[in-house]
């Protein structure tokens, strides 16, 4: 028999021949590497590992399943480190110790021995105990199966492999089995979106599904992916953004009287790729009629503390080496940032000293006053108040095509977005519910369009129809859910919180 381990120095090629000669060892002993009957199993492995006393004293076997993740022979003794997976991160533990010695199962030992390595699934059968030298827990297995084979080796971080970011991205698999971390960052994405739905649930909002492909598309300002409906033999966008079939729903009346829709969502958007943007992305929008933005603000506000709170269970982080405090949370309108920073006034301003102005930050001269304006802001003014939460309020009309005026100030609108570290988390208004004013306001959108601006809204007959039914006034919020992630895992990439990210091939 071929002895029983894999060395990493060997090329991937011949790993992988080496254990396709273990695989053909335990196939021809009888033993099926992939069988279909479920094993048994006590708990998951940390559950073993908190209850570990009650088993000992009572003698009682265990049954514990996981992923090979170390095998360490000693003589006539192995030692195979069992993970499931459960547990978290630096609190509870999902590995167990197995021990098989030659002396007491020598058949046991000799197939663990020729056709078992790093990667493959076991079932382990067998009572607890302590080891002596280092305290381990470890099961004295007495039965096992396996559960799948692996043909290819995992990455051996204890020899100094090293998972490059590409293939992370790429192959997730591989750096989710190779990193603790990293399983780490994805269970709290999980918990993230659970957090903000009980909290949407609770408010008495319903959660719905809404098309992502359609004949026409908007709720953003955005450049669109095209496909084509072989059945319908038409072309069809994907969605940048279901705030218009929400809407409708508001329209309709579905919800329970006391709250609104909402609703987790892959949006799409043909656009740059970069640290903080992803073609593909996660945004959760609400909306709840007889609210407004003020109260969007203050649901934002305790909504984000609430998760701070379960997750890190503290209002204050650490990203790429800066403290970011989310008790300290400032509101600050567009016109008196620019005031304040910039020492100009928006209204006066004369188009040729703002044009001079936007060129000197690298800001495109040839879009309206009101986008300057905003682009301003955000490459001048939001840097000089640091990192913490601040919100953004009261944009120029012409920006915000869906939002209702300020209910003051004529030339602005009801918006804010919440920015922190620099990064928009959120963008709210208080919706536009005339529809004369809409279609007015998608007129001058086809205007920007014909003109050339790509990201201008198309005109959408279908919701103006709905509006002319009967919208209730309501607030309307939608909130990243990726870059937050990257917020509260302290990654600086927003590929790094995508499961699968889109990689050139």
């Amino acid at each position: 028999m071929t002895e029983g381990h894999i060395s990493s120095a060997g090329s991937l090629e011949s790993q992988i021949m080496f254990r396709l000669k273990r695989l053909q060892f335990l196939e021809d002993i009888g033993i099926n590497p992939f069988p279909a009957e479920p094993p048994l199993r006590t708990a998951a492995n940390s559950v073993i590992r908190e209850n570990a006393d009650d088993f000992i004293q009572n003698g009682e076997s265990v049954h514990a399943v996981g992923r090979v993740k170390r095998i360490s022979r000693h003589k006539e003794k192995t030692f195979i480190t069992l993970d499931d997976g459960s547990g978290e991160l630096d609190k509870t533990r999902g590995d167990l110790q197995l021990l098989v010695s030659k002396d007491t199962h020598s058949e046991l030992y000799d197939i663990l021995s020729y056709g078992i390595d790093e990667g493959d699934f076991l079932h382990a059968t067998g009572p607890l105990f302590t080891t002596t030298k280092k305290g381990e827990l470890t099961i004295n297995v007495t039965d096992f199966d396996i559960l799948a084979k692996a043909i290819r080796p995992p990455l051996n971080r204890r020899k100094g492999d090293e998972i490059n970011p590409d293939v992370a991205r790429g192959q997730r698999y591989l750096d989710l089995m190779s990193s603790p971390e990293v399983i780490e960052r994805f269970r709290i994405r999980s918990r993230i979106v659970q957090i903000m739905r009980d909290t949407f649930i609770r408010l008495g909002n319903l959660e719905v599904e809404t098309p992502m492909m359609d004949t026409t598309y908007g709720g953003a300002s955005a450049r669109t992916f095209t496909t084509h409906h072989n059945a319908l033999n038409q072309d069809m966008f994907l969605r940048i953004s279901d705030e218009l079939y929400l809407k409708r729903l508001i329209v309709g009346m579905l919800n329970d009287g006391a709250g609104g829709v909402f609703e987790f969502s892959r949006d799409f958007r043909n656009e740059g790729m970069d640290a903080i943007h992803h073609p593909e992305f996660t945004q959760v929008e609400l909306y709840m009629p007889y609210k407004d933005y003020n109260f969007m603000m203050d649901m934002t506000e305790k909504l984000y503390k609430e998760i701070l709170d379960k997750i890190r269970g503290e209002l204050q982080i650490e990203f790429q080496g800066k403290v970011i405090n989310f008790d300290n949370w400032r509101k600050v309108r567009i016109f008196d940032g620019l005031k304040d920073v910039l020492n100009i006034d928006p209204l006066t301003i004369s188009d040729e000293d703002l044009n001079s102005l936007v060129e000197e930050y690298g800001i495109n001269p040839n879009i309206g006053r009101g986008f300057k304006l905003v682009e301003l802001f955000e490459e001048a003014v939001i840097p000089h108040y640091g990192p913490d939460p601040i919100f953004v309020l009261d944009y120029p009309v012409e920006t915000s095509p869906l939002t209702k005026i300020h209910r003051s100030e004529s030339d602005l609108a009801e918006r804010f977005e919440l920015y922190v570290n620099g990064m928009e988390l959120a963008n709210c208004y208080t919706e536009l519910n005339d529809s004369r004013d809409q279609r007015r306001r998608f007129i001058e959108e086809t205007k920007r369009r014909l003109a050339g601006d790509a990201e201008a809204q198309p005109e959408d007959e279908d919701f103006i129809i709905a509006m002319e039914h009967g919208l209730p006034p309501m607030g309307g919020i939608g909130l990243s859910i990726d870059r937050l992630v990257m917020l509260l895992t302290n990654r600086p990439h927003i590929q790094d919180v995508i499961l699968f990210p889109h990689r050139r091939k």
